[in-house]
């Protein structure tokens, strides 16, 4: 798991959380996190007398996986409430182009109705690049963000596997 030292997360995290410090802390903290779950005790190490910590250690990879996941998923409702808005932006400018379009001089002096249509589409897409841009963009973050979930759930999963390995091993006390 390399949620906290992917570059893409890092610039999808800084493009949506406007607090640059939280950012910063959310990104150390995943760090820490996953560099605490890969250190964690083999399990053929595990002992009698290390027994009791290591198994309160794996309550905490799952606590800090529950916590990732959170994080990730807050920003993947972020990004898709964001998604939305810029659907509706993108609709309104929309209709609004097309009424103005239908009463421009250069479009009602042309004689084709072919050419027109032609006219309207070529003013409409140049008219909402720059929104379909953002869109495009937000759509990619999405898809990024959607990875960086799956692979908190995966991490959650193992936290929680490692946990029920430690708590059902035979130790002889």
């Amino acid at each position: 798991m390399a949620i906290g030292t992917s570059s893409i997360f890092k610039e999808v995290l800084e493009t949506y959380e406007n607090d640059r410090n939280k950012s910063t802390q959310i990104i150390k903290n995943i760090t820490d996190f996953e560099g605490l779950f890969n250190k964690k005790m083999p399990l053929e190490k595990i002992t009698v007398a290390n027994y009791n910590q290591t198994l309160n250690l794996s309550l905490d990879y799952i606590k800090n996986a529950n916590t990732i996941s959170s994080w990730v998923g807050q920003m993947r409702i972020l990004i898709m409430r964001r998604k939305i808005a810029m659907k509706k932006k993108i609709d309104l400018a929309t209709s609004r182009e097309i009424k103005r379009l239908q009463s421009a001089e250069i479009i009602v002096s042309i004689a084709s109705k072919t050419e027109r249509d032609k006219q309207k589409k070529f003013f409409l897409e140049e008219a909402l690049l720059e929104d379909q841009y953002e869109l495009d963009n937000i759509n990619i973050d999405l898809e990024a963000i959607n990875t960086f979930v799956k692979e908190a759930e995966n991490e959650r999963d193992l936290s929680y596997a490692y946990y029920q390995a430690i708590k059902n091993m035979n130790l002889q006390m």
